[in-house]
Protein backbone atom coordinates (compact mmCIF):
# COMPACT_ATOMS: atom_id res chain seq x y z
CA UNK A 1 0.00 0.00 0.00
CA UNK A 2 0.96 3.58 -0.75
CA UNK A 3 -0.11 6.81 0.68
CA UNK A 4 0.11 9.57 -1.57
CA UNK A 5 -0.49 12.89 -1.64
CA UNK A 6 -2.67 14.22 -3.97
CA UNK A 7 -2.66 16.47 -7.61
CA UNK A 8 -5.66 18.87 -8.20
CA UNK A 9 -6.63 16.55 -10.95
CA UNK A 10 -6.42 13.64 -8.66
CA UNK A 11 -8.62 15.64 -5.87
CA UNK A 12 -11.29 16.04 -8.63
CA UNK A 13 -11.29 12.55 -9.63
CA UNK A 14 -11.56 11.61 -6.16
CA UNK A 15 -14.88 14.17 -5.70
CA UNK A 16 -16.82 13.89 -8.26
CA UNK A 17 -16.26 9.56 -8.05
CA UNK A 18 -15.94 8.46 -4.58
CA UNK A 19 -17.32 12.19 -2.09
CA UNK A 20 -20.76 12.01 -3.82
CA UNK A 21 -21.23 8.52 -3.52
CA UNK A 22 -19.84 8.06 0.54
CA UNK A 23 -21.09 11.71 2.01
CA UNK A 24 -24.95 13.19 2.09
CA UNK A 25 -25.20 16.09 -0.50
CA UNK A 26 -25.80 18.59 2.25
CA UNK A 27 -22.60 17.18 4.09
CA UNK A 28 -20.57 18.26 0.80
CA UNK A 29 -18.28 21.27 0.45
CA UNK A 30 -18.38 22.36 -3.26
CA UNK A 31 -15.44 21.28 -5.21
CA UNK A 32 -14.53 24.75 -6.06
CA UNK A 33 -14.46 25.97 -2.19
CA UNK A 34 -11.59 22.89 -1.71
CA UNK A 35 -9.64 24.04 -4.93
CA UNK A 36 -9.67 27.47 -4.12
CA UNK A 37 -8.00 26.50 -0.09
CA UNK A 38 -5.92 24.29 -1.86
CA UNK A 39 -4.50 27.53 -4.18
CA UNK A 40 -3.84 28.72 -0.71
CA UNK A 41 -2.26 26.06 0.23
CA UNK A 42 -4.97 25.46 2.90
CA UNK A 43 -6.78 22.41 2.25
CA UNK A 44 -4.71 18.57 0.60
CA UNK A 45 -5.86 14.95 0.12
CA UNK A 46 -4.30 11.90 0.91
CA UNK A 47 -5.31 8.99 -0.75
CA UNK A 48 -4.03 5.51 0.24
CA UNK A 49 -3.39 2.89 -2.82
CA UNK A 50 -2.85 -0.79 -3.29
CA UNK A 51 0.12 -2.20 -5.67
CA UNK A 52 -2.56 -1.91 -8.85
CA UNK A 53 -3.16 1.84 -8.41
CA UNK A 54 -6.59 0.72 -6.94
CA UNK A 55 -7.59 3.57 -4.41
CA UNK A 56 -8.36 2.27 -0.82
CA UNK A 57 -9.44 4.97 0.98
CA UNK A 58 -8.81 8.98 0.90
CA UNK A 59 -8.63 11.44 3.45
CA UNK A 60 -9.33 15.24 3.33
CA UNK A 61 -8.03 18.04 5.45
CA UNK A 62 -8.07 21.62 5.57
CA UNK A 63 -5.03 24.05 7.47
CA UNK A 64 -5.31 27.34 8.71
CA UNK A 65 -2.06 29.84 8.44
CA UNK A 66 0.05 29.78 11.56
CA UNK A 67 -1.99 26.57 13.43
CA UNK A 68 -0.35 23.46 14.43
CA UNK A 69 -3.42 21.55 13.63
CA UNK A 70 -5.31 20.33 10.84
CA UNK A 71 -8.87 19.50 10.34
CA UNK A 72 -9.61 16.14 8.84
CA UNK A 73 -12.20 17.47 6.44
CA UNK A 74 -13.19 13.91 5.13
CA UNK A 75 -12.00 10.33 5.57
CA UNK A 76 -13.22 7.44 3.97
CA UNK A 77 -12.92 3.56 2.54
CA UNK A 78 -13.38 2.23 -0.67
CA UNK A 79 -16.85 0.57 -0.40
CA UNK A 80 -15.85 -2.51 -1.83
CA UNK A 81 -12.85 -2.39 0.39
CA UNK A 82 -14.89 -1.67 4.18
CA UNK A 83 -14.21 -3.75 6.97
CA UNK A 84 -10.21 -5.19 6.20
CA UNK A 85 -8.73 -2.60 8.63
CA UNK A 86 -7.69 -0.52 5.26
CA UNK A 87 -9.40 2.63 7.33
CA UNK A 88 -7.10 1.77 10.28
CA UNK A 89 -4.11 1.51 8.17
CA UNK A 90 -4.01 4.61 6.58
CA UNK A 91 -4.66 6.61 10.03
CA UNK A 92 -1.59 5.10 11.10
CA UNK A 93 0.27 6.63 8.34
CA UNK A 94 -1.38 9.87 7.68
CA UNK A 95 -0.14 10.21 11.58
CA UNK A 96 3.53 9.47 10.97
CA UNK A 97 3.01 11.49 7.59
CA UNK A 98 1.31 14.31 9.03
CA UNK A 99 3.38 14.34 12.31
CA UNK A 100 6.04 15.62 10.41
CA UNK A 101 4.64 19.22 9.91
CA UNK A 102 1.73 19.66 12.52
CA UNK A 103 1.27 19.24 16.21
CA UNK A 104 -1.86 17.09 15.80
CA UNK A 105 -4.80 15.86 13.89
CA UNK A 106 -8.45 17.64 14.62
CA UNK A 107 -11.76 15.68 13.44
CA UNK A 108 -15.48 16.12 13.95
CA UNK A 109 -17.70 12.90 14.81
CA UNK A 110 -21.74 13.06 14.68
CA UNK A 111 -22.36 13.46 18.12
CA UNK A 112 -24.50 10.35 19.15
CA UNK A 113 -26.73 11.55 21.86
CA UNK A 114 -28.25 13.74 18.92
CA UNK A 115 -29.16 10.46 16.83
CA UNK A 116 -31.91 10.07 15.16
CA UNK A 117 -32.86 6.53 15.50
CA UNK A 118 -31.23 3.55 16.79
CA UNK A 119 -29.22 2.28 13.61
CA UNK A 120 -27.76 6.59 13.47
CA UNK A 121 -27.34 5.73 17.26
CA UNK A 122 -24.89 2.60 16.68
CA UNK A 123 -23.47 3.81 13.54
CA UNK A 124 -22.15 7.13 15.49
CA UNK A 125 -21.13 4.98 18.38
CA UNK A 126 -19.21 2.93 16.44
CA UNK A 127 -17.37 5.50 14.30
CA UNK A 128 -16.30 7.59 17.91
CA UNK A 129 -14.98 3.85 19.02
CA UNK A 130 -13.07 3.55 15.61
CA UNK A 131 -10.93 6.56 16.24
CA UNK A 132 -10.87 5.57 19.90
CA UNK A 133 -8.94 2.57 18.80
CA UNK A 134 -6.78 4.42 16.24
CA UNK A 135 -5.29 6.94 19.10
CA UNK A 136 -7.75 9.66 18.70
CA UNK A 137 -9.09 11.38 22.33
CA UNK A 138 -12.13 12.69 22.72
CA UNK A 139 -12.50 16.39 23.80
CA UNK A 140 -14.71 18.58 25.88
CA UNK A 141 -15.11 20.19 22.48
CA UNK A 142 -18.87 20.04 20.80
CA UNK A 143 -19.79 21.66 17.76
CA UNK A 144 -22.71 22.60 15.72
CA UNK A 145 -21.86 22.69 12.41
CA UNK A 146 -24.66 23.72 9.76
CA UNK A 147 -27.29 22.04 11.79
CA UNK A 148 -25.19 19.11 13.13
CA UNK A 149 -23.32 18.45 16.24
CA UNK A 150 -20.52 16.90 16.48
CA UNK A 151 -17.92 15.89 18.84
CA UNK A 152 -14.17 16.44 18.36
CA UNK A 153 -11.84 14.60 18.63
CA UNK A 154 -7.55 14.83 18.72
CA UNK A 155 -5.04 12.80 17.93
CA UNK A 156 -1.38 14.65 19.00
CA UNK A 157 1.91 13.55 20.50
CA UNK A 158 0.97 16.15 23.51
CA UNK A 159 -2.53 16.22 24.34
CA UNK A 160 -3.31 20.27 24.06
CA UNK A 161 -5.44 22.01 26.89
CA UNK A 162 -8.92 22.33 25.96
CA UNK A 163 -8.33 25.95 25.15
CA UNK A 164 -5.84 25.74 23.18
CA UNK A 165 -7.78 23.50 21.01
CA UNK A 166 -10.60 25.99 21.06
CA UNK A 167 -8.39 28.50 19.85
CA UNK A 168 -7.45 25.80 16.50
CA UNK A 169 -10.98 24.63 15.68
CA UNK A 170 -11.82 28.03 15.65
CA UNK A 171 -8.25 28.96 13.18
CA UNK A 172 -9.38 26.24 11.31
CA UNK A 173 -13.05 26.87 10.60
CA UNK A 174 -12.78 30.54 9.65
CA UNK A 175 -10.35 29.38 6.97
CA UNK A 176 -12.12 26.43 5.70
CA UNK A 177 -15.98 27.79 5.80
CA UNK A 178 -16.57 31.54 3.81
CA UNK A 179 -17.11 34.23 6.10
CA UNK A 180 -20.69 34.72 4.82
CA UNK A 181 -21.18 30.91 5.69
CA UNK A 182 -19.86 31.71 9.45
CA UNK A 183 -22.89 33.81 11.32
CA UNK A 184 -25.58 31.29 12.24
CA UNK A 185 -24.06 28.10 11.03
CA UNK A 186 -21.01 27.32 13.59
CA UNK A 187 -20.75 27.02 17.30
CA UNK A 188 -18.06 25.91 19.56
CA UNK A 189 -19.03 24.65 23.19
CA UNK A 190 -16.63 23.46 25.81
CA UNK A 191 -18.87 20.75 27.34
CA UNK A 192 -19.93 20.92 31.23
CA UNK A 193 -17.87 19.40 33.93
CA UNK A 194 -21.23 18.75 36.45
Amino acid sequence: MTLKLCDRQEIERLYNTYLVQDFPKNELKPLERMLTLMDKNLYFVYALYDEEENMLAYAFFSGAYGCEYVLLDYFAVAADKRGKGIGSQMLTLLKEELGKNYAGVILEAENPDYAENAKDFDIRTRRFQFYLNNGFSSTKMLCRLFGVEFRLFVYAKKQPSTLSLAYAAVDLYKALIEKKDLKGNISLRIEELF
